[in-house]
């Protein structure tokens, strides 16, 4: 390959690229065949070492990118030296190298786990005794605050820290967006203490406020990034959740409705991922100029459409896409879980004891819910491809119905020995449906049937939530005055 420099060109070349290429100790103007790569350029000037190389426009370039996919006539690269490790005279140029921040990666893994714990140890003692006494070993308090509180206050701090900590280049950035999250969601459950009014929902509803916050935080460090893309999931999550739970406090209601009415809606927000996750920019599909005729717009300077669809653009696109969907996936059958389980947990033998229409109409909801949330998860994934998109709801399925029938010997409708029996029947009933699904001309109309037993559960799913969650009797309490 051969890189011209402003000296060596001359006219009636216009299969070259005119581009400038900055560094620390000179300006270069050159002329790049179209097809060449970052790698090739920055070879041929002789910048061996380079960990990334910048536009002016802030967007990073990868060293296997070619020329014309990703720059433009006159396009100005930087190329930005790492602290101390910068080349002497008479010496090649090393630029940033990116390895020393790999050992940051099991740090924040480490804290994640950490906030994690935490968040277990204290909800374990709520859910199970109602109290947070013994949850944690005794923490003395500092400057007049309360142990806990100064604790949570340190949490804080850190996830804070954690989540304005920039990205590093070419890293997804999970590890420091999963450990400022559950740091934060850490430190409001600290901050609550035991008692008061709501004594599920205001930690809840705390937590989850404090763990948005530091998404926030995180999305907003991070955006433009790759990494923005898991903290935008996690700041979505945790915001409606929070005002959710928010909005049940000042109604008075108890935690059992806003868990079913979520839990409800599951397969409904699973069937929408794909479609919502896939977010292109309207200045690739569109020219706004086009649309631009009040005064207002046109004081508003757009970003220009490009000439044509980029390799680039389309890749930052579908790298998106997969990652929201991924996450997506997770966070929701997470979410599936953990109602389900706090469901199950809210239904006991004394309940089921009773006659009344509107509790057995409940109890009932209760177990329908759990069963249409599996079935539906079960069959969603059948058209994904990605592999967190395609595993997660299933293995929740299988769990929801494991749950299920564990429930149902806790509370003495069957033995061990029947919910064995159901679990192998199940397991069989799953497989045999299973190759017929995937194999051979039948599997069209075994297809078309899944996808109706599939829509019959996302539909009935939230109605049956609603029901499980006891709104008949809330209607009628408000009926009665």
């Amino acid at each position: 390959m051969a890189v011209e420099t402003a000296a060596q060109a001359t006219p009636g070349t216009p299969t070259l690229m005119a581009l400038t290429v900055v560094t620390e100790r000179s300006t270069r103007d050159v002329r790049v065949p179209p097809s060449a790569s970052i790698t090739d350029l920055l070879r041929e000037l002789g910048l061996s070492g380079v960990g990334y190389v910048q536009t002016t426009s802030g967007r990073r370039l990868n060293p296997e990118d070619v020329v014309e996919d990703v720059l433009e006539q006159g396009d100005v690269l930087t190329a930005f030296p790492a602290q101390g490790k910068r080349g002497g005279r008479g010496r090649r140029e090393v630029l940033v190298d990116e390895s020393g921040r790999k050992g940051m990666v099991p740090a924040y893994w480490t804290l994640a786990v950490l906030g994690a714990v935490i968040l277990l140890t204290r909800w374990s003692a709520y859910l199970t005794s109602g109290s947070t006494d013994g949850a944690l070993m005794p923490l003395p308090g500092v400057a007049g605050m309360p142990g806990p509180v100064a604790f949570a206050g340190a949490l804080g701090i850190l996830a804070v820290m954690v989540a304005a900590r920039g990205p590093r280049a070419g890293s997804s950035g999970t590890a420091a967006t999963l450990a400022a999250v559950t740091l934060g969601g850490a430190a409001g459950a600290l901050t609550v203490p035991d008692g008061g009014i709501a004594p599920v929902l205001l930690p809840l509803t705390v937590t989850l406020l404090a763990a948005s916050a530091a998404a926030a935080v995180r999305y907003a460090r991070t955006h433009g990034n790759p990494a923005a893309v898991g903290a935008g999931v996690l700041l979505l999550v945790t915001t409606v959740l929070g005002v959710i739970g928010a909005a049940s406090i000042a109604l008075g209601l108890t935690p059992v409705l806003p868990a079913a009415a979520i839990l409800g809606i599951t397969p409904l927000v699973l069937r929408a991922l794909p479609a919502r996750s896939l977010d292109v920019p309207d200045d690739v599909l569109i020219d706004i100029s086009v649309a631009q005729r009040t005064a207002a717009s046109v004081r508003e300077q757009p970003e220009p459409a490009p000439s044509r669809v980029r390799k680039e653009s389309v890749t930052a696109a579908v790298h998106s896409a997969v990652t929201r969907r991924s996450w997506g996936a997770m966070v929701v059958s997470t979410l599936a879980l953990v109602t389900a389980s706090y469901l199950l947990m809210s239904v006991s033998a004394e309940m089921l004891d009773r006659v009344g229409f509107l509790d057995r109409v409940q109890n009932i909801s209760v177990v329908l819910v759990v069963m249409f949330v599996a079935l539906a998860f079960a069959l969603i994934p059948r058209r994904e491809r990605l592999g967190a998109a395609r595993i997660a709801p299933r293995l929740v399925a299988g769990v929801l119905l494991v749950l299920l029938l564990v429930w149902a010997v806790s509370v003495g409708l069957f033995t061990w020995t029947t919910a064995i029996l159901l679990a192998l029947m199940l397991g069989a009933s799953a497989l045999g449906v299973a190759t017929p699904l995937g194999s051979g001309w039948r599997s069209v109309r075994w297809s078309r049937a899944a996808d109706g037993f599939e829509s019959l559960a996302a539909v009935l799913a939230p109605a049956v939530g609603l029901l499980a969650g006891g709104t008949l009797a809330y209607l009628r309490l408000l009926a009665s005055g």
